[in-house]
């Protein structure tokens, strides 16, 4: 999501519970939630570390754990759509 000053900043947002309304997505976080998460470092093949995901997972209130599972058992809104985004 683009964010700050001309749009020139970016900011990950959780996928789950977004939806696409018309030709953009929503997510269920105001902008300002958004705008305060915390700044990560993307590696060259945009990958986030372990660590990076966790604070982000805690900033917006996401069981870390939780989606964790999921994904590895292949249930849930984890499994279907990774929970970080650009």
């Amino acid at each position: 999501m683009k964010t700050g000053l001309f749009g020139t900043s970016e900011s990950f947002v959780p996928l789950h519970d977004a939806a696409v309304v018309e030709d953009h997505l929503e997510v269920p976080y105001d902008k300002d939630k958004v705008k305060d998460a915390p700044n990560v470092d993307v590696d060259a093949g945009g990958h986030l570390s372990e660590q990076e995901e966790h604070r982000l997972y805690e900033h917006y209130g996401i069981d870390w754990d939780a989606a964790w599972q999921q994904a590895q058992s292949g249930t849930g809104p984890a499994a279907a759509t990774p929970p970080r985004t650009r």
